[in-house]
């Protein structure tokens, strides 16, 4: 399917809204793939795209949701876009760190 209001998105990061950039491979049977590591991926409407980044966001992760943005068509190969957030979850929450704050 190359429905423009559709998200493509795989474990390993990579989203895009334009089916343009996938890469169907003869070894995934032509379903669209990660044109940088070749995963493939699983499809939803922007809507619910940007519904689920919303809900997730608020209250207790904010800036994810311009962190998502920020991956836009970006692979990290088996690194998930949840670790990948943790991560800098962790470098943020060190950067304002209690001890500094006094």
């Amino acid at each position: 399917m190359n429905d423009k209001s559709q998200i493509w998105y795989g474990f390993c990061t990579y989203w895009t809204d334009d089916w343009d950039f996938l890469k169907p491979t003869p070894e995934n049977k032509g379903i669209p793939s990660c044109p940088e590591c070749g995963s493939v991926g699983f499809q939803m409407t922007i809507q619910d795209w940007n519904q689920g980044i919303a809900k997730y966001e608020v209250p207790d992760n904010p800036g994810y949701a311009v962190f998502v943005t920020e991956l836009k068509e970006k692979c990290h190969g088996k690194t998930t876009m949840l670790e990948l957030w943790e991560q800098k979850k962790g470098v943020l929450a060190k950067e304002v760190s209690p001890e500094e704050e006094e």
